[in-house]
């Protein structure tokens, strides 16, 4: 059984722990290293998008996005200055 998470992880993978320092500091570089790597696919796969709208679309459906802003019951209301 597993001693710790970095134990765990390189079982789950299938590498020794040796390898997972090779390749990663501690537990926080591997999940910067994740968001680093969702965060590239996903930018690259915004720009395949044919315009701007359905880029925002695309950008607010994503799954990495969509819990910064589906949190929020309600938005604050916004004030315009009407002439």
């Amino acid at each position: 059984m597993p001693a710790d998470m970095k134990e765990l992880i390189a079982e789950e993978c299938q590498i020794t722990k040796q390898t997972f320092y090779y390749h990663f500091e501690d537990i926080p570089s591997l999940v910067q290293w994740i968001l680093d790597r969702s965060t590239e696919k996903m930018l690259k796969e915004i720009q395949l998008q044919e315009n701007m709208e359905e880029q925002l679309r695309y950008f607010f459906n994503h799954p990495q996005c969509r819990p910064l802003y589906q949190k929020r019951q309600s938005l604050p209301p916004v004030y315009t200055k009407t002439v």
